[in-house]
């Protein structure tokens, strides 16, 4: 392993440990185990002081940042730690501007890195004064009059209260582990917007932020929606998606005579699966719904099917959307196992987390967005935004009104989540050649209304209102635009056929989606066993899927699925049996 580091010419070659004594060119003391050194110049440096960052921030000098230098930067070659007072003869860390040094002794203190457990490793006294002067609070960021106490070893200034904040906790509105922090070293568009109350986070005092994801929220935020141990529906569950052992797949190892071969026992399925490279035809993966690309999890004995990340979900997970802990279900507790997502509001099969208590579902397509969304289809970061929707408020990809979405705080964009969670490519007989890649930027190379190639409708009808273009797939080498829907069906996420037994009917039921005639330029599909007369769509009667149907292969019985046709009926039967 090498190493380019800014304080030698050559790169360093890493070695476990040396023979010989020689000292550390950086701290000067000896080294005894892991180090980088260069072989031609006899330069040996530690692992530890090799890998120190280049720039940090520290509390005595919030201001500007401190790089880092082997030895004094000034002309004398000279100088002492301002906190410390002791002479600069190794590495420093240092601010030209205001001629700030620090030793990396000093620099680098357990309670300064966020290394030590909570507040451990602070050393707090009280700052009596006879006069209240304000400060601004280095734990929450928050301004304080009465006195503060004083770290005497990292110099942070805190309210009484903030001494005892817990290191890490975990919040409703955000799926991961948060930490606390005086100042960050890294940070991102993310982390400079609370993920709560959506207002300015000061980096440079403290809050709590995710590293895995770059969140950041306010101390008082975090601490409003903390989630106790004690109200966790099950202690035993980590909730982290990133836990190996929340994970829905257990390995497995199944002896052979003559080879070893690794199996993954899945709570969804009664067989093992294990790793496929390719599936042939147009098979899609039984976790997310989407088509299969590698790599992929498959049973050799039947047709069951799942995308390696959709095969390691966690079992149980938070979702912003909803304030209880979800449970992965393979497949949602109806006859048929199809479900509405609360988040896109679409019609599912597949796995899906789901709450008990509440009855809510969302798909795991929908279950990996978080409250902080970067698409590609968007330069800013966007933010979810829960039940409330002003007028005249859309998704810019779709024009649909939704009452949950993400909204950008810099622009007027919006997108809802049936648009967020759009596949960025799909397969379609119009252009067997190229994939279709989600087209985000409609530009036009004719002085024509662009048209849709399946159903021969016009791309964008409603640009000149909205003031933006709807995303479409196509191809621009063959000049080919289709709309998400015509591409990929009403219902992408459902598979249709199989057969189920329900109360109403003595014969299996199998699920299928009715056609339609066009009847001045309305949808008509015909009528059920339960309907008075054929619904159309564009007429405020019910729920506008009435092309969602169940029907008996063995007699010509038929009934709308989602509709009152369906839940009045079946319910009552259900009820009465």
């Amino acid at each position: 392993m090498e190493l380019e580091h800014f304080s030698h010419i050559h790169r360093l070659i890493y070695s476990e440990n040396h023979d010989e004594r020689v000292a550390c060119c950086g701290c000067k003391k000896e080294i005894s185990g892991p180090n980088y050194n260069c072989a031609k110049c006899s330069f040996f440096l530690h692992k530890r002081c090799a890998e120190l960052p280049r720039e940090i921030k520290h509390p005595l000098h919030s201001k500007h940042p401190l790089a880092l230098f082997m030895a004094s930067t000034y002309p004398s070659g000279q100088g002492v730690c301002d906190l410390c007072d002791k002479s600069l003869d190794n590495l420093v860390y240092n601010c030209s501007l205001c001629q700030f040094d620090l030793d990396i002794q000093c620099a680098l203190q357990p309670c300064v890195t966020g290394t030590s457990a909570g507040n451990r490793g602070h050393q707090f006294i009280h700052l009596i004064r006879s006069i209240r002067v304000p400060f601004t609070c280095d734990a929450c960021g928050v301004e304080g009059t009465q006195s503060p106490y004083l770290c005497t070893v990292c110099q942070v200034m805190v309210h009484k209260k903030c001494i005892d904040l817990p290191k890490t906790i975990r919040i409703t509105e955000h799926a991961h582990v948060i930490t606390h922090f005086y100042f960050l070293q890294e940070s991102n568009e993310l982390a400079q917007i609370c993920g709560i109350c959506h207002a300015q986070v000061d980096i440079d005092h403290g809050g709590y932020y995710c590293s895995d994801c770059g969140y950041g929220v306010h101390v008082n935020c975090a601490l409003q929606h903390n989630i106790r141990v004690e109200d966790e529906a099950d202690q035993d569950h980590n909730l982290n998606i990133n836990a190996l052992k929340d994970s829905s797949l257990e390995s497995q190892v199944a002896m052979g005579e003559e080879e070893v071969e690794t199996e993954n026992k899945h709570f969804s399925h009664e067989h093992g699966l294990s790793i496929i490279d390719e599936v042939g035809g147009n098979k899609r993966c039984d976790g997310c719904m989407l088509p299969l690309s590698a790599p992929i999890n498959g049973c050799s004995q039947c047709d069951m099917f799942l995308h390696k990340e959709c095969s390691e979900l966690p079992t149980k997970k938070k979702h912003p959307l909803h304030q209880h802990s979800l449970n992965l279900l393979s497949k949602a507790q109806t006859v048929d196992g199809l479900f509405k997502c609360d988040a896109c509001d679409q019609y599912c099969h597949g796995f899906c987390y789901h709450c008990d208590k509440c009855d809510f579902f969302i798909d795991v397509r929908c279950s990996v967005i978080t409250e902080n969304l970067k698409h590609h289809g968007h330069d800013h970061l966007l933010r979810l935004v829960k039940g409330q929707r002003s007028y005249g408020s859309y998704c810019s990809a779709c024009y649909c009104g939704k009452f949950t979405y993400f909204d950008c705080t810099k622009c007027d964009f919006s997108l809802d989540f049936r648009c967020a969670s759009l596949p960025s490519s799909v397969s379609h007989r119009f252009d067997e050649n190229h994939p279709l890649t989600l087209d985000y930027n409609f530009v036009s190379g004719k002085d024509i209304e662009h048209y849709c190639a399946i159903c021969e409708w016009i791309i964008d009808p409603g640009s000149h209102i909205f003031d933006c273009v709807p995303w479409f797939y196509g191809c621009r080498e063959c000049d080919i635009s289709i709309h998400p829907e015509c591409v990929l069906g009403r219902y992408p996420y459902i598979k249709f056929g199989g057969a189920y037994l329900y109360d109403i009917h003595p014969h299996p039921l199998t699920l299928v989606q009715k056609p339609f005639v066009k009847v001045q330029r309305k949808k008509h599909y015909p009528p059920c066993d339960y309907c008075a007369e054929p619904f159309s769509v564009g007429e405020n009667i019910g729920d506008p899927c009435q092309d969602l149907a169940l029907q008996c292969s063995q007699c010509p019985f038929v009934i709308h699925r989602k509709s009152p046709c369906f839940t009045q009926n079946v319910q009552e039967k259900t009820a009465n049996a």
